[in-house]
């Protein structure tokens, strides 16, 4: 326990996250760790700090400890980054910056006929909505039996045939991802 142990000071150590394009990211929870990286504790509780509008998370009231911050849940829309940050001897107010990348992913899906033959030409779209509820849309062809999606924000989706490659029927099937 950070008082129980004899800790005192009055200094902060923030942890500043930001994602690829460099806006705050508000959300992601870290939490304390001591110079063995274990949960720094007051009232028997571990300490966390969650980011702030301003993409901040600030411990404050903290002694001339080594200390680290973890984080232990990632802000919505993200993976959560593994980096231990920190590791210095506070002497002072310390800010550590990190940058987070929102969570994307590739939908693969194989365009063949009934006899089993790999399909090109064939066009297909997917529409959904991101963690955020913005409005995604994507158009893939179909190249050698493969239609690839790349880059598609973590979200529910629905996939469509639009065109059919030549020779063959559109499709109705809907595919949900």
């Amino acid at each position: 326990d950070l008082w129980a142990k004899g800790g005192s000071g009055n200094y902060s150590l923030t942890v500043h996250k930001e994602d690829g394009s460099g806006n705050p990211v508000k959300g992601a929870e870290y939490q304390l760790l001591n110079r063995n990286q274990q949960p720094v504790k007051k009232n028997n509780v571990p300490i966390t700090a969650v980011t702030n509008d301003n993409g901040d998370a600030v411990f404050n009231n903290l002694p001339s400890w080594v200390l680290y911050a973890q984080e232990v849940t990632p802000p919505e829309g993200y993976l959560i980054n593994e980096e231990l940050i920190g590791g210095n001897k506070l002497s002072g107010n310390l800010t550590y910056s990190t940058n987070d990348l929102p969570a994307v992913g590739k939908v693969e899906l194989a365009k063949i006929s009934a006899s089993g033959v790999k399909l090109s030409g064939g066009e297909f779209t997917l529409v959904g909505t991101d963690y955020a509820n913005n409005i995604i849309t994507r158009t893939a062809k179909s190249v050698k039996g493969t239609v690839t999606f790349e880059n598609i924000p973590l979200g529910t989706y629905k996939i469509t045939e639009t065109k059919a490659p030549n020779g063959y029927y559109l499709t109705d099937e809907e595919i949900s991802v």
